[in-house]
């Protein structure tokens, strides 16, 4: 017989109450599970009296045979004996005409915050009792009411488990008595691919409601079995108040909106069975074809993918002294607060990032998961790459947490998709890998397409997946905006969800609220679901709501004419005057005639120091905030061709001969600002190694000493990438390597490069000047 066939054909039926047939027969154990071994041939006659009434499914009297409750009687030794027999009694009554449930629950002991039990303590006890009860058919882990105790049971079943598994949870009205509601429940059971749901151990009129709004919102086969009613005391006796007949009311409403199995729990015996049995077992269960979005969760919210999602992203210390120093000292109070006040301005999850230089991400992302998790109701987004931060938050994490980030590269699909089906999150794709962010719509499809595949391979739902296209400043292509819309358009066409970083668009740009709100419009106006973004920023919490209205507005590419206007060069003036402002305006059709007409008249040292005079301007302007980044790149760009024509005509070498080695630091591909500093270096004549992104510390080392570099330049966009800074600087001095190192990228800061005892520019022009004036020092 196969059972997931079976309750897709017919409705199943469960047994009842074991505790009560215990009780009517006039046994008192201090342990029920005891009389597996005391008294085996009772529990036997239990189970035929079920099997006689009609019941399809037996549960094992396992119910408290897990280590800690056992222990409470001083039975641990026993819980082998105990377990084994129990499934062999019912193997026994139950032959080949029924299905054994190796039944399990609640040890007892909360999980923290709820209560002192870790989350490894919580799983030993669950999957010890789980690896002696494998002769049984069916896995049911029931009669919960704590949404971590369902996530430590599944994760203990499916690495223990390989047949069927059943989880049930108890409803005191819409909610448990820890307060997870029906859609949270089934958020977190089916990111497990549990093979049904249920709930059981409640009055079946409160049952009602409660089954109806899960057969609504799954296709899972559900099971429910409540108790005969409301338990009273009667002449010191506990009795229920709905008689045997009573149930088939309850039974055919339950098969009505669609359940598969139907039992009873507490107060109900063979008779309740046979009445049930009686009412619903000719019936098929009715099909459910739900559309089901994707969704996460806390412990008592759901998020569904559907409407438009802001996550919070202002749980992150990187450029905010009071939230760092907070981290530091290992207290969560100021992030608490912040998320009260996200979830206040209208965040549906909060991002929640604790990588900090010097700090312990391996201690207080976890310390973070708890205590936010435990102050507001939101689904969390776990921000790290660091793997064992990772797995120590999620080991914290109520319900269905969004882990941020994966990417297309192998070493990263390998160690956080397997995170992320262990421990039931949905994931963050990052459409790059480790040759960069594509800079086709096309080719960001085609890692997102690797992505799921692998995603798929191991398991994980594509409902699962949300994809990141990435949206890079326009500052350094006009083209960034379009590139990044037309492939959220072509991900939307594989059925996958969106999210995006929103601000990075208008890195480096004027206007940037302005710019940043235009292209929110865009993004979401191209199918976008979700977007990383600042809930404190009203128009843009405004713009998520309803795109649609705002669709008329200014699109982004229009932001970015102004920076395209061709300036005319001012024939009139000297001819030294035209080579600086030919750089100052980036008038790169100009520059070859330019630097013939100027050779005819000064020597190539002085055409080029005319050359690098206006590149000086262009700082000064840059500095000033009356030029932003394009202006800067434009300038760059033409001094770059400028000193190419000039070196080829005077076959000339470097101006400066001092050797610079630049990388952007391990685990970080993003070499946008590294390669704006570069440019800027060769127009001033500097000779410089590009090692690239991503790259090791052995590497940096290996090539800076190699090449006797004068200084050594390292660069980092990610708060998770950035404490890689210091473990290169002290590989690089423990090589003898004592040359200066400068530090940058938009999460570095003075104080952090004073901590690893490196310099620091804010800015490519900046950091320019900065070397300048270090090498002359050296």
């Amino acid at each position: 017989m196969n059972i997931l066939k079976e309750m897709q054909d017919r409705i199943l039926i469960l047994d009842g109450a074991m505790g009560t047939m215990i009780q009517s027969l006039g046994y008192n154990e201090r342990l029920n599970e005891l009389l597996n071994l005391k008294k085996p041939d009772v529990i036997e006659g239990i189970y035929k009296a079920y099997l006689d009434a009609g019941a399809d499914i037996i549960e094992t009297n396992t119910f408290s045979a897990n280590r800690i409750k056992l222990s409470e009687f001083n039975l641990q030794d026993k819980i082998k004996e105990i377990n084994e027999t129990a499934v062999e009694i019912a193997r026994k009554a139950a032959k080949s005409n029924a299905f054994v449930a190796a039944d399990i629950s609640f040890s007892g002991k909360y999980i923290e915050p709820l209560g002192n039990l870790t989350f490894d303590q919580a799983y030993e006890n669950y999957a010890e009792q789980i690896s002696y009860l494998k002769k049984a058919d069916i896995l049911l882990v029931e009669t919960l009411m704590d949404i971590k105790d369902l996530k430590t049971s599944l994760i203990a079943a499916q690495d223990n488990w390989k047949k069927p598994i059943f989880c049930s949870m108890t409803f005191d009205t819409d909610r448990t008595s820890t307060g997870t509601d029906v859609k949270s429940y089934l958020t977190v059971a089916e990111s497990f691919d549990v093979d049904a749901v249920g709930v059981n151990c409640g009055d079946p009129k409160l049952l009602i409601k409660i089954v109806e709004k899960m057969c609504q919102n799954t296709n899972k086969p559900v099971l429910v079995y409540p108790n005969a009613g409301i338990p009273k005391l009667l002449n010191g006796k506990t009795v229920f108040d709905v008689q045997p007949r009573g149930m088939v009311h309850y039974a055919k409403k339950f098969a009505s909106f669609g359940a598969n199995i139907i039992g009873g729990c507490c107060g109900t015996t063979p008779l309740h069975i046979k009445e049930i049995a009686n009412a619903v077992k000719h019936i098929k269960p009715k099909k459910r074809n739900n559309e089901i979005p994707s969704r996460v969760c806390s412990a008592s919210r759901t998020i569904e993918f559907g409407k438009k999602v802001i996550i919070g992203e202002s749980i992150n210390p990187t450029n905010k002294k009071d939230l760092e120093k907070e981290t530091l000292e290992g207290k969560t109070s100021l992030m608490k607060t912040i998320a009260l006040e996200e979830k206040k301005a209208g965040a549906d999850i909060l991002d929640v990032n604790v990588c900090i230089p010097l700090g312990n991400e391996e201690i207080m992302l976890p310390k973070a998961v708890l205590d936010i998790g435990s102050a507001v109701d939101l689904p969390l987004c776990l921000d790290s790459k660091n793997i064992k931060a990772l797995e120590n938050a999620l080991k914290k994490c109520s319900g269905k947490p969004i882990i941020n980030s994966v990417d297309g590269e192998k070493r990263h699909l390998e160690n956080i998709l397997p995170l992320a089906k262990r421990y039931g999150a949905s994931v963050i794709a990052l459409t790059l890998d480790n040759k960069g962010i594509p800079k086709t719509a096309n080719e960001r499809l085609k890692i997102a397409k690797r992505i799921l595949g692998k995603a798929e391979k191991i398991g994980l739902s594509r409902k699962d997946i949300l994809v990141d296209t990435l949206a890079i400043t326009l500052a350094v292509n006009e083209n960034n905006a379009k590139i990044t819309l037309d492939a959220i358009k072509k991900v939307k066409n594989l059925g996958l969800n969106t999210v995006l970083g929103v601000s990075n668009i208008s890195h480096g740009l004027p206007n940037r609220r302005q710019i940043n709100f235009s292209f929110l419009v865009d993004a979401l106006n191209s199918g976008l679901d979700a977007a990383i973004l600042n809930p404190f920023d009203s128009v843009m919490v405004e713009a998520m709501h309803d795109a649609k209205r705002f669709s008329e507005k200014k699109s982004i590419e229009k932001y970015m004419q102004a920076f395209k206007e061709k300036k005319i060069l001012n024939k009139k003036r000297p001819i030294k005057e035209q080579l600086k402002q030919a750089i100052v305006d980036g008038l790169d059709d100009s520059i070859e005639s330019l630097i013939h007409e100027a050779l005819a008249e000064f020597s190539p040292f002085e055409v080029n120091n005319y050359l690098i005079e206006g590149m000086e301007i262009v700082g000064k302007r840059f500095k000033g905030k009356k030029i932003f980044l394009p202006s800067v790149l434009i300038s760059a760009s033409a001094m770059k061709k400028a000193t190419g024509i000039l070196n080829k005509k005077i076959k000339k070498k470097k101006d400066n001969k001092s050797k610079i080695v630049f990388a952007t630091v391990k685990n970080d591909i993003h070499d946008l600002g590294k390669n704006i500093v570069i440019t800027l270096l060769e127009s001033h004549g500097f000779n410089v190694t590009d090692l690239g992104a991503d790259v090791s510390e052995k590497k940096i080392v290996e090539v800076a000493t190699k090449e006797h570099a004068d200084i050594v330049c390292l660069s980092a966009l990610m708060t998770t990438t950035m404490i890689e800074m210091p473990k290169v600087i002290a590989a690089l001095r423990n090589a003898n390597f004592n040359k200066p190192i400068m530090i940058g990228g938009a999460i570095v800061n003075q104080k952090f490069a004073e901590q690893c005892g490196a310099y620091y520019a804010r800015n490519a022009v900046e950091g320019v000047d900065k070397i300048k004036e270090i090498l002359a020092k050296n």
